[in-house]
């Protein structure tokens, strides 16, 4: 971006006349205006001073948070595999120790946490923007331990859901393949890997819960197959 643009991006009307194109138009368009709004947040950080740069955040997000707190769009697939990549963006782009700085912070984390368990559990709808909420979880939990703001990042309340919700929902894809017949998202066994390793960052967040979650659909799978089982070793002995 060129540094002569640098007084439209500070000027606070740029972010919020496309969050308003989002909001009014519909169909195309509004995704459209997503993929602009995803462009306005991966501005280099050299172009704006810190104070500067924290104040287009706090607008950023909270258009962001409009969205999430009013999901009608979100509705059509390509807003919604936009609006994920805009999600992404916050973390890839701004540092956890900026975003918890947000004056909205507590509120934006625990829709985006909501919004990701959602999408996790609809995993049949846009399949292909998991890896965009995925990357999010994943970058901010790895930047724990480089946070030096006072203000709580509230990830150690949230994260464990977003791990529960991705192993609960791929453990019910299973059963309905098998029912139903429809596309196997465990399939992709390289989709699959880098969704993993996504989530192996995003799981090591309140661990011990992650191996407690681990353990009781081992033990779960464990006493089904055995009732399963039962049966027919009653059939061959008798």
């Amino acid at each position: 971006i060129p540094t002569s643009w640098r007084p439209t991006f500070l000027e606070s009307g740029t972010l919020d006349l496309f969050f308003e194109l989002y909001h009014l138009l519909g169909g195309a368009l509004a995704s459209l205006a997503l993929a602009c709004l995803v462009q306005l947040a991966s501005v280099r950080r050299s172009l704006f001073s810190s104070n500067e740069r924290a104040k287009f955040l706090n607008r950023l997000a909270a258009g962001v948070l409009r969205i999430l707190e009013n999901t009608q769009g979100l509705s059509d697939p390509t807003n919604y595999h936009e609006f994920c990549r805009l999600l992404a963006r916050l973390k890839s782009n701004y540092q956890l120790g900026e975003l918890v700085m947000v004056d909205s912070y507590p509120r934006l984390i625990e829709l985006i946490a909501k919004f990701t368990v959602q999408s996790l559990q609809m995993w049949q709808f846009a399949p292909n923007s998991v890896h965009y909420l995925l990357s999010l979880w994943q970058r901010m939990v790895a930047s724990v331990p480089y946070v030096k703001a006072s203000e709580p990042h509230l990830l150690e309340t949230y994260a464990p859901g977003v791990t529960a919700a991705y192993i609960g929902s791929r453990l019910d894809s299973v059963s309905c393949v098998l029912r139903e017949g429809v596309e196997d998202p465990l399939e992709d066994l390289g989709t699959v890997q880098q969704q993993l390793e996504q989530l192996s960052v995003v799981g090591r967040c309140e661990y011990g819960k992650t191996c407690q979650l681990l353990v009781a659909h081992f033990d779960r799978a464990a006493a089904a197959y055995s009732v399963e089982a039962q049966p027919q070793q009653i059939h061959i002995l008798q």
